[in-house]
């Protein structure tokens, strides 16, 4: 029984150092094409249409669909995380293609892996853009970025302000309601009339 507990340890640990071996290989292969030459003369052509403080976060290279002159074509193009938007940005032989989605108007994003490519697809409302790409597992870490960056942005779009009179008229009304004393409504008034 040891001995056949044994074997079955020393195959799981050589899967497992396969599996890691493999993963390593895909980690050098995807920063590879992420710093190759044409990756970053793509990423820099995409710059152009940056606003003036617009920042790269990250950005996956892949296939997306373009249209031209009514065909579907795949184009070879880079999407952008910046740290205002998303950015689809594709060379044509005549101008490029580019799309740019606001964090705020995302509504979801996945990735659906298959061999040896896998497809980032992310939401607006009544519309997906699609991206296939080989870098998995950048295309993951976007999609982390793309996700986190969204919420910020619908948190930042929820948020109200009040002028201090709107302020002091619901003080007001919860002094009225007898809610809150007059002390807590004057502290509360000379706090806001201090803006």
């Amino acid at each position: 029984m040891k001995l056949f507990d044994d074997m079955t340890l020393k195959s799981k640990e050589k899967k497992q150092k396969k599996k890691e071996e493999e993963k390593q290989k895909t980690i050098k292969h995807e920063k590879k094409v992420k710093n190759s030459k044409s990756t970053l003369k793509l990423l820099e052509a995409s710059k152009e249409v940056f606003f003036e403080d617009e920042q790269v976060v990250d950005y996956v290279v892949g296939l997306y669909i373009s249209t031209i002159l009514g065909e579907d074509i795949p184009n070879s193009g880079i999407l952008v995380a910046t740290n205002k938007r998303i950015i689809l940005y594709g060379k044509r032989p005549i101008g490029y293609d580019l799309e740019s989605v606001d964090y705020k108007k995302i509504t979801s994003t996945n990735f659906v892996q298959s061999y040896p490519t896998g497809q980032l697809n992310v939401e607006t409302f009544g519309k997906i853009i699609s991206f296939a790409t080989v870098m998995g597992d950048t295309a993951k870490n976007l999609i982390e970025v793309i996700d986190e960056k969204s919420v910020e942005a619908q948190k930042l779009n929820n948020v109200q302000t009040f002028s201090p009179a709107e302020e002091i008229k619901k003080y007001k009304e919860l002094l009225d309601m007898s809610i809150i004393t007059e002390k807590e409504f004057d502290i509360k008034k000379a706090e806001l009339l201090a803006l």
